[in-house]
């Protein structure tokens, strides 16, 4: 790939964060919730991103937490949210690295979250990178190290979108040791299928 085509990548990249933002500042991007299987969709991230780890060495696992409630969500916005999270272990995982992909009900702030991880044996954050790694353009020391083309403006997009969910994304991390990004989002009543749509 040539700096050029690089360049022109990484521009509509930009362009294409820039909108999904300003659709999600000005309230204008679309949710279509239906009652989602979490599993489902770990399964459908592994089959699009399975290939992908293996090609760069790296063991892509999952461990599902059977009988989960499912949440009140737009699949595909779910499904983004956690492809930015991969791409992200992918990209700062060396090749022989570990990563691993979690569902599981946990408490918090006195009720229950069906919660989403994913977690590596990559290079980790730092401190400081922990404390700004959700605002908008920033990179952290570990993209700068490794030359990982991107905009900054990824998980600033996945907070916003989990948020709208009315859920939150936690990060625990230790440089040398990988990173674990998880998504918290309320249960929904079993059987719902109560389709909410909201502009």
């Amino acid at each position: 790939m040539t700096v050029l085509h690089k360049e022109t990548v990484l521009l509509q990249r930009l362009i294409e964060d820039l909108l999904d933002l300003s659709q999600l500042d000005q309230g204008r991007a679309r949710f279509d919730r239906t009652a989602v299987d979490v599993n489902q969709v770990l399964a459908m991230l592994v089959d699009a991103r399975g290939l992908l780890a293996s090609q760069r060495g790296l063991a892509l696992e999952v461990q599902a937490t059977s009988g989960l409630p499912h949440v009140l969500a737009d699949a595909h916005m779910l499904m983004q949210v956690l492809t930015n999270l991969l791409a992200n272990a992918l990209n700062y995982t060396p090749a022989g690295g570990r990563i691993m992909l979690r569902s599981d009900l946990q408490e918090g702030d006195g009720q229950a979250w069906v919660t989403l991880a994913v977690s590596d044996s990559g290079l980790g954050l730092t401190a400081e990178d922990q404390a700004h790694i959700f605002e908008r353009f920033y990179r952290g020391e570990a993209a700068r190290q490794t030359g990982v083309a991107g905009t900054g403006l990824g998980l600033s997009i996945c907070q916003e979108i989990i948020a709208r969910h009315g859920g939150r994304i936690s990060v625990q991390s230790a440089v040398g040791e990988g990173s674990t990004f998880t998504v918290w989002l309320a249960p929904c009543h079993r059987g719902s299928a109560v389709i909410e749509s909201h502009q």
